[in-house]
């Protein structure tokens, strides 16, 4: 997934009955080299991770762990890797939101408005000539997207 904003990235994914907990790695790179790869722990069902940096390509990979009889951590496999579907914004000389996500996966995206001075937005189409209104991403949907941003003048 590609990081837009700075440096965090939420991950959600669902929970695995009898896991004590989950490790997410992080890398820039398919191999998650040792020495670019960034490794959290979570008991939860999603993590907001930070220390990312900004406009880079991330592969991410989950993986639960259970303790056994002896308080030793048992992992089990990881998950296959992930890269995300992107969001390209087209802005006609408008501004964007600094919340709307330019990649996702298997989550909602909200839609936010942009900015343009001396214009009112009217909102983001799949189509350079304004044919269908999008306000939101579904959760589950996988497609790349480029998005119109429409604006009439006030």
């Amino acid at each position: 997934m590609k990081n837009p904003l700075g440096p965090t990235m939420t991950v959600d994914y669902s929970k695995v009955p009898g896991a004590a907990g989950y490790e997410i790695s992080v890398s820039p790179n398919t191999g998650f080299s040792k020495s670019s790869t960034k490794r959290w722990e979570t008991a939860a069902g999603g993590k907001t991770l930070t220390g990312l940096k900004k406009n880079t390509v991330y592969y991410v990979r989950i993986r639960a762990y259970r303790w056994d009889s002896a308080g030793r951590k048992v992992y089990g496999t990881y998950s296959s890797k992930t890269k995300g579907y992107t969001v390209k914004y087209r802005l006609n000389k408008g501004k964007n939101n600094n919340a709307n996500m330019i990649s996702y996966y298997n989550i909602k995206v909200p839609l936010k408005n942009p900015s343009r001075k001396g214009y009112r937005f009217k909102g983001w189409y799949t189509s350079k000539k304004y044919k269908k209104r999008i306000k939101t991403i579904p959760k589950g949907k996988r497609a790349n997207y480029t998005l119109y941003a429409k604006w009439k003048k006030k």
